[in-house]
């Protein structure tokens, strides 16, 4: 019986993936035969893999000797070999079936040093090649470290891997974004990595190439075999890498150590720790509140609310109505004293004062503000008609 379609699609499969990856680069295409195409600005660096894929590794000292996991960012951090600190340039700086990276660096801890590697696709046929090398790089790590990798460049490469028929799955992200963003994001003009290094790492980068301008500058090496800025273009990406590494490990201190950093953010540290039950989150909210912040305040006094701290709660919302007029003070305080006091009078005085001195940001905020004050007249009346009269002889 003549084999279906299905059955030669298997043992072609079958026979790509028992091919070593020793075999990627032909006789036909030997080292000496195209080392001729790497720009000689690179040579003494990178190396070829295939005709159309290059490599670079270079060792430094590793930023993360000195590491102490707080247990906040990540619970239980496999070994430091098993890391893997990842980033892509691409050929466009957006998602898409079309995007493809053409520059993939990683970065593994290994003893007191860091090893950086670099893959750099030089034509579009190299891309299988560099799927196969890297999916030996994630095949040996527990940890993946980025910067909006979670978003952007995982994404991109699982994308990248299921249209090359490379069945490949990266495992657990550690996408330092969402903790600098949490922690830093109203201390920082924006969160880029750029903005991150120089304000909170102190990493002062010259001549760095902007991102934007990275992917036309594939295009032109495309066209032209050689551009001037392509060096460049690997030296951002190699020290996209090593900042994952220094940010890192200062992350982690930050947690023991707030101080540490140049820029803190009491209520956001507060919040961040309040979220993974840390008893230290307190004081931070505390000091928050000392420091006039207003989100800091809103935050402690639902804390207190939720504990049943009555106390605690009311004088934060008294102490915010002494300073300024405030409807969540103002609705959290007619609440309490509607529910846990059972005093109607007061919780409508509260109201109506609110609606007489401030005018509402929204037409929600006063629907519910009418809603609030009609439930609680009803309340009243209901209380005065079922209040038994005195009877005078």
């Amino acid at each position: 019986m003549k084999p279906g379609l299905s059955d030669r699609l298997a043992r072609l499969k079958k026979s790509q993936s028992s091919q070593p990856m020793t075999r990627i680069m032909s006789s036909s295409t030997a080292e000496g035969d195209i080392s001729r195409e790497i720009p000689s600005a690179l040579k003494d660096d990178w190396k070829v893999l295939d005709k159309d894929l290059w490599v670079m590794e270079r060792r430094c000292k590793s930023p993360l000797t000195d590491f102490k996991s707080s247990g906040l960012l990540v619970k239980d951090y496999p070994p430091q070999d098993q890391w893997l600190f990842y980033d892509t340039e691409t050929t466009g700086l957006s998602g898409g079936a079309g995007n493809t990276a053409f520059l993939v660096g990683i970065g593994r801890p290994s003893g007191d040093e860091f090893l950086i590697t670099q893959y750099f696709l030089r034509d579009y046929p190299g891309e299988p090649a560099l799927l196969h090398y890297l999916k030996e790089e994630i095949a040996r790590s527990e940890l993946f470290i980025s910067y909006n990798g979670k978003s952007f460049d995982k994404p991109l490469l699982e994308t990248r891997f299921l249209m090359n028929r490379i069945s490949c799955r990266m495992g657990p992200q550690l996408d330092l974004l969402y903790p600098v963003r949490s922690l830093f994001k109203n201390r920082l003009p924006n969160c880029r990595l750029g903005s991150v290094e120089e304000l909170i790492l102190g990493i002062h980068r010259t001549d760095d190439i902007p991102g934007s301008e990275i992917p036309d500058i594939w295009f032109e090496f495309l066209k032209e075999g050689s551009h001037p800025d392509l060096k460049r273009v690997m030296i951002h990406n190699d020290m996209d890498i090593l900042s994952l590494a220094v940010l890192l490990n200062a992350l982690e201190n930050y947690m023991h150590f707030p101080d540490s950093l140049p820029i803190c953010d009491s209520f956001a540290l507060g919040r961040f720790l309040l979220d993974r039950n840390d008893p230290r989150a307190l004081s931070f909210l505390e000091s928050s509140v000392d420091q006039g912040d207003q989100r800091g305040e809103v935050l402690l006094s639902l804390h207190w609310k939720r504990q049943g701290e009555w106390e605690k709660a009311v004088q934060i919302w008294t102490n915010i109505l002494k300073k300024r007029q405030s409807p969540f003070a103002s609705v959290e305080m007619a609440k309490y004293l509607e529910h846990k006091k059972k005093d109607i009078p007061a919780a409508l005085d509260i109201i109506d004062h609110l609606m007489r001195s401030m005018r509402p940001k929204s037409m929600l905020q006063k629907e519910e503000l009418l809603h609030r004050r009609t439930r609680l007249i009803r309340k009243k009346e209901t209380f005065v008609a079922d209040t038994p009269c005195e009877t005078v002889e």
